[in-house]
């Protein structure tokens, strides 16, 4: 399903406002672009419906992470509109539980929303967490610690660690086959070529349809960060997760215009 952009929106405003006026061929583009966001809000709002209504840990799991990602604030505004302070809510409710099963995913979830809060409070906060869930032998903890060149916590040894992980890979985790490869790096070179080779292919294929995803991949290759440095390629993953309301892609586009990166016109 298409996408509409930022610039999008604003244009529309301008126009109804009577600031600007739009030739024919933008016109279509607007209307065109218009009935996208209606059909995509239209599907949005009947599955936020469909999980408010629903109790069971899973859906309300579900839902926090919608909120955290940002839902539309209307069909014709596709800005995404990010409730963290309900999600975190609903997460504290399903940990309060203390259903193992679903505990552990709230927690994880909770510390990527305590991530986005910018306070050096919920950063430590964050950190417990993940420390913590990690120890407990949770996969995409040891994944986040690893991917991001963190030391295993006592008492997690590296087999444990790898055993934790393989699981994840059987299961198609593009994070957990990227650290797995890192730790296979000098205990078994072949895998961790072939484990670096899947994971890359794990990201493409996620990049795709995944905002969040390209805007990540996106920097890699604008970086040359676990990938060959490629601005071109880079470039075309910040725009189209950009497009998708990605904040972090749009916040790597400006710093690529006020960093002249070839290839990126400014306009």
């Amino acid at each position: 399903m298409s996408k509409t952009s930022s610039l999008t929106t604003i244009l529309v405003r301008l126009a109804m406002l009577g600031v600007i006026g739009l030739a024919p061929v933008q016109a279509q583009e607007v209307d065109a672009a218009l009935d996208a966001a209606a059909i995509r809000y239209k599907a949005e709002a009947a599955e936020l419906a469909q999980l408010e209504a629903a109790t069971d840990p899973e859906s309300r799991i579900k839902l926090a992470q919608r909120l955290a990602q940002g839902t539309m604030t209307g069909p014709a505004n596709p800005l995404p509109r990010f409730d963290l302070d309900r999600a975190e809510s609903l997460l504290d409710e399903i940990i309060a539980g203390g259903d193992p099963k679903h505990q552990q995913r709230a927690l994880s979830l909770k510390a990527d929303i305590l991530g986005r809060r910018g306070t050096p409070e919920a950063a430590a906060a964050r950190d417990r967490i993940k420390l913590d869930l990690a120890r407990n032998g949770y996969a995409p903890a040891i994944a986040d610690l690893v991917v991001a060149g963190g030391a295993l916590p006592s008492p997690l040894t590296e087999e444990t660690a790898i055993a934790a992980l393989e699981t994840r890979v059987l299961e198609g985790d593009r994070k957990a086959t990227a650290a797995l490869s890192t730790l296979l790096a000098a205990r078994d070179p072949e895998r961790s070529r072939s484990l670096q080779a899947q994971a890359q292919m794990l990201n493409l294929a996620a990049a795709e349809t995944d905002a969040k995803a390209a805007s990540v991949l996106g920097r890699s290759y604008l970086e040359g960060t676990g990938v060959a440095a490629d601005s071109a390629e880079g470039l075309r993953l910040l725009k189209q997760a950009a497009a998708g309301g990605d904040r972090d892609a749009v916040r790597a586009l400006d710093r690529a215009v006020r960093d002249k990166v070839p290839g990126l016109e400014p306009d």
